[in-house]
């Protein structure tokens, strides 16, 4: 489930590496980010199965192919991952984890920031 249309989200815009473009079709890919809701269904769909927990985020995220849009309720979304090449969803999974994680040092600064209080 998408956010609501009023609520625009910004959406991450990948282009596929020419020699891979050529030989799998797909010249880019577009990935949002993705809401607590929309993470938490995806973490339902894959049940314990913690691989397929980072496929099914990755493929939440994943709303754009070749410049169009991915439409979910006609099945083309489910249609394109299942079909794309295994190198495509292997970048998609880095681009989703590029959008979502922090940088390590945003870690360490956060980390690094903790105090203790007592009372």
């Amino acid at each position: 489930m998408l956010a609501p249309p009023s609520v625009v989200r910004p959406k991450h815009v990948f282009q596929i590496p020419a020699s891979m473009a050529e030989s799998t079709g797909v010249s880019s890919v577009g990935l949002v980010e993705l809401t607590a809701i929309e993470e938490m269904q995806a973490t339902k769909k894959a049940g314990s199965d913690t691989m397929r927990i980072a496929f099914e985020l990755a493929k939440s995220s994943l709303v754009e192919m070749n410049g169009k849009p991915l439409s979910r309720a006609n099945g083309e979304h489910d249609s394109a991952w299942q079909t794309m090449h295994p190198k495509i969803r292997s970048l998609v999974l880095q681009a989703y984890t590029r959008i979502h994680q922090p940088e390590s040092d945003e870690v360490e600064g956060f980390l690094g920031s903790a105090t203790v209080e007592v009372g």
